[in-house]
């Protein structure tokens, strides 16, 4: 795909530059940049949170910008949708994004925020499987949601990390939810590899787990060079959107809750079970962000991370490359200005949905 030809923002960046955003003080406007944020999951749930939250809580217009959610069938499309300039913003494991610039190491689109700390992606098992370690994998099926899901790539490299031949191991499409649950528990394969909101929502099910997972920084969101470098001080003020996000999944799970019924419509049926359903979504999710008591700035992909990350996926037969460089996938411009955050912020919009 040519995306460095296409026009990535089109009206909104006219928008944009007539907003005349400051990078450090709050903007109201009459007419404000539309910035469209692309999802990696296809159905809207209250732990996508760390994408919507500013939209009914407010704040995304109080940073100078209005915001609208759109989901989408996997990171592949997501990152499909921001190349086309369809929209500004797409969530994408960073695995994904990894593999789509070894194939095509032109594209014109980066990491700009690390959204996840820890892996998302976890290999598990029934809680009383007689798999007790990765060395036992050996043989072994493992179910994904599809052949070209990340869990594919993260699935080989947690194997290979812990000395077991990836090819032992038969990888098969069982799909999402009680489809794959079904195959879990009707031994057609012996594990899952799924990303931490389908494990939860398992677990609602009913079903506990034994987990493998690995301490490698995850998601994340992308946008297009050409955006961040038309539309900087705009994007400085998404990046602080998404902080503010995370920060109050992280504080309020009930308020994230009312604010996602508020934007989406009420639950059916009980009330106070889809609260205690909605705030397990967002609690297990928020397990992988960055936590509130951290010193480091909010979004950044440290050195260190890119290291732990090589160790797993890299070396020959790996997914990446020998000599592949950090700054190849992520670009940290934004980082010190979108930490320049106003937390007061969140303090607000949190207050309005206290109750």
């Amino acid at each position: 795909m040519k995306s460095s030809r296409r026009s990535f923002l089109k009206s909104t960046a006219a928008a944009a530059a007539a907003t005349a955003l400051s990078p450090f003080n709050i903007v109201k406007a009459q007419t404000q940049p539309l910035v469209r944020l692309a999802g990696a999951a296809p159905v809207i749930r209250p732990d996508h949170a760390w994408m919507f939250l500013g939209i009914p809580m407010g704040y995304y217009e109080k940073l100078g910008f209005k915001g609208d959610y759109v989901p989408t069938a996997g990171s592949a499309a997501a990152l499909q949708l921001v190349l086309a300039g369809s929209v500004e913003v797409a969530n994408c494991g960073f695995l994904e994004l990894i593999a789509a610039k070894q194939r095509q190491p032109d594209l014109p689109v980066h990491m700009v925020y690390s959204q996840e700390r820890t892996s998302t992606y976890q290999i598990i098992v029934v809680a009383d499987s007689p798999i007790k370690a990765l060395s036992d994998f050996k043989d072994k099926t493992i179910g994904v949601a599809s052949l070209s899901s990340g869990a594919v790539p993260f699935a080989k490299g947690l194997l290979k990390h812990a000395g077991i031949d990836p090819a032992t191991v038969s990888i098969l499409p069982v799909g999402t939810g009680p489809q794959a649950l079904a195959a879990l528990r009707g031994n057609q394969v012996d594990a899952l590899c799924t990303f931490i909101g389908q494990i939860a929502a398992m677990e609602l099910l009913g079903q506990e787990f034994r987990n493998f997972t690995a301490p490698i920084a995850g998601g994340g969101m992308v946008m297009t060079d050409k955006f961040v470098a038309d539309n900087r001080e705009l994007a400085v003020r998404i990046y602080q959107g998404l902080i503010l996000n995370q920060r109050i999944m992280l504080e309020n799970p009930a308020a994230v809750t009312r604010a996602y019924w508020a934007q989406y419509g009420d639950p059916a049926g009980d009330r106070d079970k889809a609260m205690k359903d909605s705030i397990h979504y967002i609690e297990r999710t928020a397990e992988a962000f960055q936590q509130l008591d951290d010193p480091q700035p909010w979004g950044v992909y440290t050195e260190a991370e890119w290291k732990t990350i090589n160790e797993y996926f890299g070396g020959e037969g790996g997914l990446i490359p020998s000599g592949a460089r950090l700054s190849q996938f992520y670009n940290p411009e934004l980082s010190a200005d979108g930490n320049k955050v106003d937390l007061a912020l969140a303090a607000a919009a949190i207050k309005a949905f206290a109750n």
